[in-house]
């Protein structure tokens, strides 16, 4: 409620109407937290993600990426590298991705959006960031099928155009740093 500005009666508002929808919505098929009996922690993301939204397409488009990608370790660099190496790339990311690709400060902007919503945390080593792993299923299974299709290819195209060459200095950190979303997305191509 402080990070959107609103008073308690307008978040219960809100949260009704959130509820409803999702009761309405035909697209539940085992969805996280279903053991919730009213799925009250996934009303209360749901209404943190359509302010994160309002607030910023580039921050909810990340997340819904990063949905799609390892939860353990998103950095700025694998958005940044993957702009750079592919014009097709480039040319699919859209403007939300490209300006968050482009700019470390816009990175950093999305990436403090979610942290202030407590939808993301800084890894300690203050190397990128990290999403609970609950958070990491609701915000995939929140996605109707045409954004899976979107944010699952442009998962594969990040990951795929960050592997870096074999003469560069960081190769073996970058590579390992790499695997898990690799592993992820394997599961993409798989399907």
């Amino acid at each position: 409620m402080r990070q959107s500005e609103i008073s308690v009666t307008k978040y219960i508002q809100l949260y009704e109407q959130q509820w409803k929808s999702l009761m309405e919505s035909q697209d539940q098929t085992s969805p996280p937290l279903r053991d919730y009996p009213d799925r009250s922690v996934w009303t209360t993301w749901m209404i943190s993600y359509g302010a994160i939204r309002a607030k910023s397409m580039a921050a909810a488009n990340l997340l819904l990426l990063w949905a799609c990608l390892d939860n353990k370790d998103l950095w700025y660099g694998l958005l940044a590298r993957a702009k750079t190496e592919s014009a097709d790339v480039a040319k699919y990311l859209s403007k939300w991705l490209a300006d968050v690709a482009n700019d470390e400060v816009a990175f950093m902007e999305a990436m403090r959006l979610l942290r202030s919503y407590s939808l993301v945390e800084g890894l300690q080593d203050l190397t990128g960031y990290s999403t609970h792993p609950v958070v990491h299923r609701w915000a995939f299974h929140m996605q109707d099928e045409k954004q899976r299709a979107v944010f699952t290819w442009l998962a594969v195209a990040v990951v795929g155009w960050a592997v870096p060459e074999a003469s560069e200095k960081k190769y073996s950190g970058e590579q390992r740093r790499l695997l898990a979303h690799a592993r992820r997305c394997n599961r993409w191509v798989m399907r």
